[in-house]
């Protein structure tokens, strides 16, 4: 995703790619006086155009870091369970 805000004209720009590629636009469909949404031949959106952006209270964006997400740790089980498990497993054999 890449946004662009152009100042004198007040508009943003939002253009949606997947894997670095821009596909063609084929089709824009305008939602409202401020919202156009242009979309490819697969039916995907390629970009989005609002105008007046800043004046719409769309700007300045909010920016936020995204969560990262850990793999889990693998901790060593309590002191007492491991006792209790190999006492079962001693008394079953």
């Amino acid at each position: 995703m890449k946004s662009i805000y152009f100042e004198n004209d007040d508009i943003l720009q939002i253009r949606l790619t997947r894997d670095g590629q821009d596909k063609p636009i084929v089709r824009e469909v305008s939602q409202d006086w401020h919202t156009h949404i242009s979309y490819a031949a697969d039916g995907t959106i390629v970009e989005i155009v609002l105008l007046d952006a800043k004046k719409q209270g769309l700007l300045p964006l909010e920016r936020r870091k995204a969560a990262r997400t850990k793999p889990p740790v693998k901790s060593a089980p309590a002191e007492g369970t491991r006792k209790v498990q190999t006492a079962k497993l001693n008394s079953a054999a």
